[in-house]
């Protein structure tokens, strides 16, 4: 599933540059920047706060016995069970809104799509 993360990361920022420089989109609303601004720092926000918050938080999911593994239940994981994947997907979703930039709308939600997957890839489905 990274390889497929990189891509869409890389595509958007590739649609991003395009769309820039031959001014594809039309231009969004100054309050529709603002809120998509706050969106992705709200998102970050929740990304960095439950790094802080779990310091077993890595990008490749394992026990890490030798650390002491355990499950974490504060923060924000009080509240979410993966706070850093809702934190890219807030940050995600408004990120083409701030400039610019409707034509990044396919490829984010693309990105979007295969956080999901690998965040439910590999589990038992809770009924069977």
């Amino acid at each position: 599933m990274a390889p497929l993360l990189g891509l869409g990361g890389a595509l958007v920022l590739l649609v991003a540059g395009l769309d820039r420089l031959w001014g594809w989109s039309p231009a969004f609303s100054g309050p529709l920047k603002l809120l998509a601004l706050a969106l992705i720092l709200a998102g970050y926000a929740l990304g960095s706060y439950a790094l802080i918050a779990n310091r077993f938080f890595s990008g490749t999911v394992r026990i890490q016995t030798e650390r002491g593994h355990h499950v974490v239940s504060s923060g924000p994981y009080r509240w979410l069970r993966h706070p850093g994947y809702a934190g890219a997907l807030v940050a995600y979703l408004a990120t083409p809104f701030f400039p610019r930039f409707s034509l990044g709308i396919p490829p984010t939600l693309f990105v979007m799509a295969v956080l999901v997957v690998r965040n439910c890839a590999g589990r038992p489905h809770p009924a069977g």
